[in-house]
């Protein structure tokens, strides 16, 4: 072989392989910018274990970090071999320090968590036993339903303050998270629903209240057209229909919690009109009897003075039987 030949053949290699010495000289510069990447990330974990107060720590923020941190180091590619082992022992040793503080919190969390559902579900536990026991002594007595409610309003008020404790530091998984929560917030609303039961009475006592009164506005409400001596009936009736009204009112009033809502407003304002139109009737029946008796005296007047100007003639009349007769018929005649 001649040394032309086989210079021609080594320029072809080198010329075939540019591409290559291209192509793994950028891998190259990837792997080593991969690294210095790595290293930056394990020197901002070894940073943040020496700077983090453990004893007081956002463990929000240890949490967030940490999945940061991981997620960074699952998108950086690959490094050369000869540093690989190196820098994954070293990410691994920081975080593997990170991660049992994390477990530490967790299970203290869980612990925390687990003492504020007891003390909910022993609130539920104790209201329960006592309405039971309150409802077994006097179940309609009106200061047992004041002691009940004022019991569940505590109970309640108790609830919220404990639900203001119930923090996630550190999650666990999502199952036992959504386990963990059904099971707190069937417990809180085992005593939410005593309140709801309660608004569900009121409700109904409310209805009952407003048909009631519903119902004597109905009937009052026919008496408006009374004409003449119908719309006196009506009016002697009104004292009545206003008793009534009073000892409803009186009865809702001695329960306890009743709020006056706009429905009993408005019924208010319709029994008030319905009484104001019949008393505005009666008055006008009366304006109408009082002409009729002041036309009556007119008209008797007007008789007595006409016997008073024939006085002469009547005085020898006067004992003439067919006289008296006829002037006690007019006298009738009048109404």
């Amino acid at each position: 072989h001649s040394p032309e030949i086989w210079e021609r053949f080594n320029n072809a290699c080198q010329t075939a392989y540019e591409p290559c010495r291209t192509h793994f000289n950028i891998k190259s510069q990837e792997r080593d910018r991969n690294l210095f990447e790595k290293q930056s990330l394990c020197d901002r974990l070894e940073k943040f274990t020496e700077e983090t107060n453990w004893e007081n720590a956002n463990w929000k923020e240890v949490h967030r970090f940490i999945r940061d941190i991981e997620n960074s180091w699952r998108d950086i590619g690959p490094t050369n071999r000869t540093h690989q082992k190196v820098i994954q022992r070293r990410y691994q040793a920081a975080m593997r320090f990170l991660e049992l503080q994390l477990d530490e919190e967790r299970q203290r969390n869980c612990h925390h968590r687990l003492q504020v559902m007891g003390a909910v579900e022993e609130i539920a536990h104790h209201l329960q036993e006592f309405i039971d026991a309150q409802q077994g002594a006097e179940k309609d007595d009106s200061e047992t339903k004041k002691r009940i409610e004022y019991k569940i309003n505590d109970a309640i008020d108790s609830v919220k303050k404990l639900q203001n404790q119930w923090q996630v530091t550190v999650p666990n998984n999502r199952s036992i998270e959504r386990e963990f929560w059904k099971t707190f917030r069937n417990a809180c609303d085992s005593v939410f629903n005593h309140r709801k039961q309660q608004q569900e009475e009121h409700k109904k006592e409310l209805q009952v209240y407003m048909k009631a009164k519903i119902a004597l506005c109905e009937q009052l409400e026919a008496l408006t057209t009374s004409e003449g001596e119908e719309s006196k009936n009506a009016h002697n009736r009104l004292k009545n229909f206003k008793a009534d009204w009073k000892n409803i009112k009186a009865d809702w009033s001695n329960k306890e919690s009743r709020k006056k809502a706009k429905a009993t407003e408005a019924i208010e304002d319709r029994f008030k009109k319905a009484c104001q139109q019949i008393e505005k009737q009666y008055q006008a029946y009366l304006a109408v009897e009082q002409r009729k008796q002041l036309d009556l005296l007119k008209q008797k007047s007007a008789f007595c003075i006409e016997i008073e100007a024939n006085k002469s003639t009547l005085l020898r009349a006067q004992n003439e039987p067919v006289w008296s007769t006829t002037v006690q018929a007019a006298w009738a005649e009048l109404p």
